[in-house]
């Protein structure tokens, strides 16, 4: 292509865009109305050069301006005329068809429709009755470009119950209402409902649904949760549902879980479910059990655990010793230990019992490539170390007793007894002064 041609094509272009620029303008000017002032008393005070470079200063009582269905008074007000703006100061208060406002001071933008208000400022949106309180305001009067609501320097959103809900509090160093559903805060987040407490780097809150970012957590009805995101379903009436994403942790009174994503579910003011699922282990744990998988579910009867599922390279492990609460869930590895009593399978279910604030599988069956390697049944009285089972079936079935087995059934299953003895080996120096005679 030659100079000429890029130089024409170029030319081209540049008109096309200013001509999309002129068609642009009638549309931006549309949001401009003629300022109509009230008051008891003007003062004009012209400038140099004559034309509209004039300054009027309004008061002697109620000052009102009016542009399209807005309208703005307060006790006094300056309208600048060369630079199309207005100011109201002391007891302003606003009006248009989507909100209502008070204030110490305003600004009026002629030119683009824009409110910028100080002071004690209170909004409130008309469709829904949400306040938001703040030091600092600014929007687009109704029927203007924009349709945002902006507060800064830690605003407060207030959001009233729906019939038979609750009412939602909300603080963050900057917050937004979008229309009159959407409304998103930002910077240290903290919600309050009287079922719920949450904290967020920001949120943003739906009709039905609040979306939580930046390492989010929630406090509900005896749960905690936390994540990278979550979702939190604010129905009018209850909390119905938490969904957290990335690097999930849940706790409640007796179980805690750690997977890529957890979602709770209530029924009737208690948990009924929680799912863990997601790339990577999924892992929940009581005191002093630990079940493992690709993915986990836990019913719940009556708020407590009444059983875990566990599916996809399923493991559950009876620890040793009391869990710590406060550090990372960690799943063991499988080996035949003294410590660790364990059972897998393609797919786990526990059953478990809750008594005392302390949650117990009462009930443990794998199913599918099963293996368990658990204390045994009954011990002899050879040794004070306990007897071992190490089980390899299609189906194991383990019933437990303030914790430990009491019966054990396989399908198609072999296995191998472990006995452990408190005599010496042979070889050792006991077994050598035994021999001659000593005692041990």
């Amino acid at each position: 292509m030659s100079r000429r041609s890029v130089r024409r094509q170029m030319a081209t272009t540049l008109l096309g865009a200013i001509g999309l620029v002129r068609l642009a303008q009638p549309a931006a000017a549309q949001d401009r109305c003629a300022l109509r002032i009230d008051a008891p008393e003007r003062n004009a005070v012209g400038e140099s050069g004559g034309g509209r470079s004039y300054t009027t200063y309004l008061g002697g009582g109620t000052v009102t301006l009016r542009c399209g269905n807005a309208v703005m008074t307060g006790d006094s007000a300056v309208h600048y005329a060369s630079e199309d703006r207005a100011e109201m100061v002391g007891q302003v208060s606003y009006r248009d068809a989507t909100r209502t406002l008070s204030a110490q001071r305003l600004t009026y933008y002629e030119a683009n429709g824009q409110v910028v208000a100080a002071g004690d400022v209170e909004l409130v949106r008309l469709s829904s009755g949400a306040r938001l309180a703040g030091p600092r305001v600014s929007f687009f009067r109704a029927g203007s470009a924009g349709g945002r609501t902006l507060a800064t320097q830690r605003p407060h959103m207030t959001f009233p119950p729906e019939p038979g809900g609750r009412v939602i509090e909300v603080d963050a160093d900057e917050t937004e209402f979008i229309g009159d559903t959407i409304s998103i805060g930002r910077g240290n987040v903290v919600l309050h409902r009287s079922d719920f407490d949450a904290t967020a780097d920001s949120a943003v809150l739906l009709p039905a649904l609040g979306r939580l970012y930046g390492r989010p957590r929630v406090t509900a009805r005896g749960m905690r949760l936390e994540g990278d995101s979550l979702h939190a379903g604010i129905a009018a009436g209850d909390l119905d549902r938490l969904h957290a994403f990335g690097a999930a942790r849940a706790e409640g009174e007796t179980v805690e879980l750690e997977a890529e994503q957890i979602l709770v579910t209530w029924g009737e003011d208690e948990v009924e479910r929680i799912e863990a699922f997601g790339t990577g282990r999924s892992l929940a744990a009581s005191d002093d059990f630990l079940i493992a998988g690709d993915s986990l579910d836990v019913a719940f009867t009556g708020g407590q655990p009444d059983s875990v599922t566990a599916v996809g390279t399923a493991r559950t492990f009876q620890l040793g010793q009391v869990r710590d609460t406060t550090a990372e869930l960690v799943e063991p590895t499988p080996e035949l230990s003294d410590d660790v009593g364990w059972i897998a399978g393609d797919s786990i279910r526990g059953w478990l019992e809750t008594e005392d604030d302390t949650t117990r599988v009462h009930r443990l069956r794998s199913t599918g490539g099963a293996r368990s390697f658990f204390a045994a049944v009954r011990d002899s009285a050879q040794g004070r170390l306990p007897s071992r089972n190490y089980i390899i079936g299609e189906t194991i079935d383990i019933a437990f007793s303030a914790g430990d087995p009491v019966s054990v059934t396989a399908d198609q299953a072999i296995g191998v007894y472990l006995e452990p003895s408190d005599r010496p080996p042979p070889n050792s120096t006991s077994a050598q002064t035994e021999s001659a005679g000593g005692r041990p």
